[in-house]
């Protein structure tokens, strides 16, 4: 009879742990010392921000049933944005615009080709 009891008291626990856990996020993000970004070129620069410990948080605005809300997903940043990439393109549905990126295609017919000497 104890561990039904137990389980019960567990499902009403995690109840309200995602509206918690959100408060949460949002108390930590307000205390934190963010790092300036402007040097950064990677086109995710748009949706997180940086902060001294090495972690990124995605400030995404979604509208869900009318309500609009800061992502606020937090991952580890050493030198490469692949992870912060791959969360808004799995999870946003936000992708690279193919004409922010350089063509080097471009760049080369700019270039005027050399000629050897006969």
């Amino acid at each position: 009879m104890s561990s039904l009891s137990k389980s019960k008291k567990r499902a009403s626990e995690n109840t309200d742990a995602p509206s918690n856990k959100r408060q949460n996020i949002e108390n930590i993000c307000e205390n934190l010392i963010w790092v300036d970004i402007s040097n950064k070129t990677s086109w995710v620069w748009k949706y997180f921000k940086l902060v001294t410990d090495g972690k990124t948080y995605c400030f995404h605005n979604e509208t869900i049933d009318g309500v609009e809300r800061t992502c606020n997903f937090s991952c580890a940043y050493n030198s490469q944005t692949s992870s912060m990439n791959y969360y808004l393109n799995v999870t946003h549905k936000i992708y690279e615009k193919k004409g922010e990126q350089l063509k080097i295609d471009d760049e080369f017919k700019k270039v005027t080709p050399y000629k050897e000497s006969k």
